[in-house]
């Protein structure tokens, strides 16, 4: 049903899972770059159709910052929305599980939300990205 409802959406926001305007996806996606701070590299796990990745990339870019994102989603089909809509950085868009997708280096900033997990599960996922997907001093 998810996969369904991103891929009929219709708009990139919808696609990503977001309902409302462009005002609404700023006011609740921009306050992100507040925990950047610097340059680095972005993970957003749970990446959809990447929106959030061009997002951050262009706001970090007027806070002063670069940061080279990267996506992580569960749906294939989503993830190749994301290459499709990106091509430039088609080859940064991955297909994986949070609990035992294989990290190919460590990432600066990684984004997620709990609800990727069961509940059971969301201390173990937590400690996961922790200590295998975020880099020494990363957030």
């Amino acid at each position: 049903m998810l996969e369904r409802a991103y891929l009929e959406a219709g708009d990139p926001r919808g696609e990503s899972g977001f309902g409302g305007d462009e005002a609404r996806w700023e006011r609740a996606r921009r306050p992100i770059v507040s925990a950047i701070g610097r340059d680095g590299t972005f993970l957003d796990v749970g990446c959809a159709n990447g929106l959030l990745m061009q997002s951050l990339a262009a706001w970090a870019g007027e806070e002063g910052y670069r940061v080279e994102p990267y996506g992580l989603d569960l749906i294939g089909s989503l993830a190749a929305l994301a290459r499709q809509r990106l091509p430039h950085w088609a080859d940064r868009v991955f297909i994986g599980n949070i609990m035992d997708w294989r990290v190919p280096f460590q990432f600066d900033f990684v984004r997620t939300e709990l609800e990727y997990a069961p509940q059971h599960r969301r201390r173990e996922m937590v400690e996961r990205l922790l200590s295998e997907y975020l880099s020494p001093g990363g957030r």
